[in-house]
């Protein structure tokens, strides 16, 4: 490996994964501190990205660039604080797609999506209940119909699963370059299509 090539892997798992990270990733008996990590990391990017566009929508007028970038940040930091604990999947897709690709366990998928299912589920308790009731939020425009929503849902989670495939070490995303990578996609796909 070139000195350009080690910089380049440095860069992109800093913090570096330490063989205890990698340990500690696989050991089962420390699965409850990575479903807690998706737990948690999921809860808290729901109620940011959530919270933001319902506070915007029903309070003041929070524009759309503020949503992005208080998203893209959220997992920004989310990724740099639970990567090196279970790997910030924070999504059912990216938890499903790293098990068809091989390199996260089957066995671990029902946990981790239940983990993340139960973060969301608890975010947008706690919106409703601190919010309060907004019933016609996230209804669609009349000018986007059913179809065109679930196109470009799935096509935005492609991208996302595309960069995410670019960035990760193993299973785990993690490092400065996944955590800008990801947060950076979040925050503009969320300033072209919307919150």
């Amino acid at each position: 490996m070139t000195s350009a090539d080690e910089k380049a892997q440095q860069l992109r798992t800093l913090p570096a994964l330490s063989q205890q990270d990698l340990e500690n990733f696989q050991n089962p008996r420390l699965e409850y501190r990575r479903l807690l990590g998706e737990f948690s990391g999921t809860f808290i990017l729901v109620l940011v990205a959530c919270g933001s566009a319902v506070i915007g929508a029903r309070f003041t007028a929070i524009s759309t660039p503020v949503v992005a970038v208080a998203v893209g940040a959220t997992l920004l930091f989310l990724i740099l604080a639970f990567g090196r604990v279970s790997g910030a999947h924070f999504n059912p897709c990216i938890t499903s797609t790293l098990a068809l690709r091989g390199i996260f366990p089957w066995r671990r998928v029902p946990g981790y999506i239940l983990a993340q299912f139960l973060g969301a589920l608890f975010a947008v308790i706690v919106l409703r209940y601190t919010i309060g009731d907004f019933a016609d939020m996230g209804y669609l425009t009349p000018q986007v119909d059913t179809v065109g929503v679930w196109f470009w849902e799935a096509f935005l989670t492609f991208l996302l699963l595309t960069i995410l495939n670019a960035v990760i070490n193993g299973a785990m995303a993690v490092g400065v370059l996944a955590s800008v990578a990801m947060g950076s996609y979040l925050a503009v796909a969320i300033m072209i299509f919307g919150a």
